[in-house]
């Protein structure tokens, strides 16, 4: 995929205008983080899991006014691990929980200690290499990922639907702990068909 079709593809997955989609590309390319051609004929340049992720964080989700979007997606991606668990046969004991995440998720890329970036770039990489495939095995898989708290909060849950076994991994600041924020809440879900598409396309 080129940054062209990735532009095409962002504006149809966050419905927003394709001028807006490509005014995001140009701002990750001008920071660094998306890869960028050169002029003429034969100069486009095939865009990596990364790339794709950064163009999907800056374009589906809102950013603060008067922050550099390079600024908002780089924070996002740092989201550090804050809880890892299983969502079936729950221990109370939290190393039995974090080690069943990991059993759970053998056979993808994703590591015990990848912020939010490194988790979201192992799951395109392994749609894109055919590994992901490989590990759901044929079950029905379901994945979302939801922003809330300003996009300081994150919760990862992938699921075998028909195994009704699963994981959950949070990101960034616990909200039970920012209650006095403000009464109405926002949140961003993005679902494993959004994945899919940059993968394939």
């Amino acid at each position: 995929m080129r940054s062209g079709q990735l532009t095409q593809e962002l504006s149809y997955i966050s419905t927003i205008p394709l001028g807006t989609a490509a005014d995001c590309i140009a701002e990750m390319q001008a920071a660094g983080m998306c890869l960028k051609g050169t002029r003429g004929r034969g100069g486009g340049v095939e865009l990596s899991a990364t790339c794709k992720i950064n163009g999907l964080l800056s374009t589906a989700l809102s950013h603060p006014r008067g922050t550099s979007l390079a600024d908002s997606v780089r924070e996002i991606r740092s989201l550090p691990v804050g809880a890892a668990r299983r969502t079936h046969r729950l221990s109370e004991n939290t190393e039995d929980g974090v080690r069943g995440v990991f059993e759970f998720m053998c056979g993808l890329s994703i590591r015990p200690l990848h912020d939010l970036g490194q988790v979201l770039d192992a799951v395109l990489h392994d749609l894109e290499s055919g590994r992901f495939k490989a590990w759901a095995g044929g079950d029905r898989i379901w994945l979302t990922l939801q922003f809330s708290n300003h996009n300081r909060s994150a919760m990862f849950v992938l699921e075998r639907a028909d195994k009704k076994e699963g994981i959950y991994l949070s990101f960034g600041e616990d909200e039970a702990f920012n209650e006095d924020r403000g009464w109405v809440t926002r949140h961003t879900q993005i679902q494993l068909k959004v994945f899919e598409r940059l993968a394939s396309a």
